[in-house]
């Protein structure tokens, strides 16, 4: 595999994107020229974790941003959205694509894109092989709700159809089974993984489970959460014999009251240093439903309280976890609904690990997907 020339796109919404790519992307990185395509958070992540590489170029996309609507995308709101209008997207993409082909001194052998499209046009105008990978691409399956909530797999579909028309290989990361075999949207023929799941948090399966009167409370700092966070603390004060360890956003309300804390509550912040601590000692969690952060506590066996935000997928996963009883699913966190929660613990954690059908939970993606790009680059 020495002296492969690799493009990989990451998305820059959520850090599950950066977390995903990040195992694959390092096993190259040591015998091959990586070039990463990136935009928001991925941008800033892999600027410093390739700092000293000089196998590695960051360089910068700007990508825009897609309402979804009725016909799976809004096309009048996405024409009206403020970032849309502000960057300027020719100048920057096409730069970024010219510093590439420099710095590979030609082609790339391949373009690997986690959800981040700009990588893809790039292999379709150089006529290069492209590997997809994504968590939505499982909506193309049957057997899904047409709607949650007013929310459609229309919107999933779209911007896929939108992004990546076309790809060598198209991967979709899931921690549950879809719901059918079958694909009626023939043109999409997809291989689902399981997730992929950092290192250092893999090797917690080997530990102690947690304690069941610790809880992580892991807020998303993308999206505004459903609850100020006087009602939350409120809420959680009210069970004493409980810790919850919050992760929060800087920006948010919550680090305004650092310094009030009732006694069992814990504040901190996304990038401290003290997650995979306190993973290792929680026994549960209460969390929006973004696909990483399930993915990992599925993994690891541990139960969740989700609050899902209002896209199709973070409904569908909280379906997932609501209807097999890995935990339950409500709009925000209610006292008695949070009491049944930490009261079931035990046989929720019981439901993970006895499932057989459902959870795809027993392995690690990244070997599998590892796998795939190295008999792509042998081909």
């Amino acid at each position: 595999m020495k002296n492969n020339k690799l493009i990989f796109g990451v998305c820059g919404i959520g850090r599950g994107h950066i977390y995903r790519q990040l195992p694959i992307i390092s096993h190259f990185a040591k015998t091959s020229k990586v070039v990463i395509f990136a935009f928001g958070e991925s941008y800033i992540f892999y600027k410093d974790f390739f700092v000293n590489n000089s196998n590695v170029k960051v360089f910068l996309v700007v990508v825009p941003w897609l309402h979804g609507g009725d016909v799976g995308i809004n096309y009048q709101k996405t024409s009206s959205e403020p970032l849309n209008k502000k960057n300027n997207f020719i100048s920057q993409n096409f730069a970024t694509m010219e510093k590439a082909y420099k710095f590979f001194a030609g082609k790339p052998d391949l373009v690997v894109s986690d959800y981040e499209p700009i990588s893809a046009q790039y292999s379709y105008s150089l006529n290069v092989p492209l590997i997809t990978i994504d968590q939505q691409s499982k909506y193309f399956y049957d057997g899904y709700p047409d709607q949650l909530d007013s929310l459609s797999f229309v919107e999933e579909r779209a911007r896929l159809n939108l992004f990546f028309p076309k790809a060598n290989t198209r991967i979709a990361c899931s921690f549950f089974q879809p719901p059918s075999n079958k694909i009626t949207y023939s043109d999409f023929k997809i291989t689902i993984i399981p997730p992929v799941i950092r290192n250092d948090v893999a090797k917690l399966k080997t530990t102690e489970q947690g304690l069941p009167d610790q809880v992580l409370v892991y807020l998303s700092p993308y999206s505004s959460f459903v609850q100020n966070a006087s009602e939350v603390l409120t809420i959680l004060a009210k069970f004493p014999k409980h810790t919850f360890h919050l992760f929060v956003s800087k920006k948010s309300d919550f680090a305004k009251t650092k310094q009030q804390l009732p006694k069992n509550i814990k504040i901190y912040f996304h990038d401290d240093g003290e997650f995979l601590n306190v993973l290792r000692s929680v026994g549960s969690a209460i969390c929006t439903a973004g696909h990483m952060f399930i993915s990992e506590m599925m993994f690891l066996n541990k139960p969740i309280y989700t609050i899902p935000l209002q896209t199709y997928e973070q409904k569908y996963n909280a379906k997932i976890i609501e209807d097999n009883g890995f935990g339950i699913a409500r709009p925000k966190i209610h006292f008695t609904a949070l009491r049944d929660f930490l009261v079931g613990i035990t046989k929720f954690r019981h439901n993970i690990m006895s499932n057989k059908n459902i959870l795809l939970n027993k392995e690690i993606g990244q070997v599998q997907i590892i796998n795939l790009i190295e008999k792509m680059l042998k081909s």
